[in-house]
């Protein structure tokens, strides 16, 4: 195998690594993004509000960055980067059934009650699934409720849309 030709795969498989490890997420207690809450043993409790998505904790809602200490923070002076956000992501607010997120936005986070879908939606006259938007734009819905709502499809929520 030419050197390109395994870099170029090296890269990939790199890249499909750190997909997984993203998709590895947590969300607010009593929010269920596709994986469970966990729980900062430094937080006031299970009810504080906080969450962890990987490596990153999440204020309440409400907090702004105040329960960030100031190591979470980013520092440019060491090269530090900021391990700690506001509640909801750049939006500051959990996302309704229907709306979209930003996969990669640290902290976004669908409400409470609505998990993250894909994007997919059926096109054509054959009605394949097609992404409607970059794959890391997510879809907030209540799949799995029973009941087509909004956002979701015959192609990302089988289970509710026939």
């Amino acid at each position: 195998m030419p050197r390109s030709m395994h870099l170029r795969l090296v890269a990939f498989l790199a890249v499909l690594v750190a997909i997984a490890a993203c998709a590895a997420s947590s969300t607010p207690k009593g929010a269920n993004d596709g994986a469970a809450a966990t729980t900062d043993e430094a937080d006031a409790g299970a009810d504080s509000g906080r969450y962890r998505q990987g490596v990153y904790t999440c204020c309440a809602e409400g907090e702004g960055r105040a329960c960030c200490p100031p190591e979470t923070l980013p520092d440019p002076a060491t090269g530090r980067s900021a391990t700690c956000f506001q509640y909801g992501g750049v939006l500051g607010r959990c996302v309704e059934a229907g709306g979209t997120l930003e996969g990669k936005d640290i902290c976004a986070t669908c409400c409470p009650g609505l998990t993250r879908i894909g994007n997919e939606a059926p096109r054509g006259d054959a009605g394949a699934c097609e992404p409607e938007g970059p794959p890391s734009i997510l879809v907030c819905a209540a799949c799995g409720d029973g009941t087509c709502g909004a956002g979701e499809n015959a192609c990302n929520c089988p289970a509710d849309c026939k």
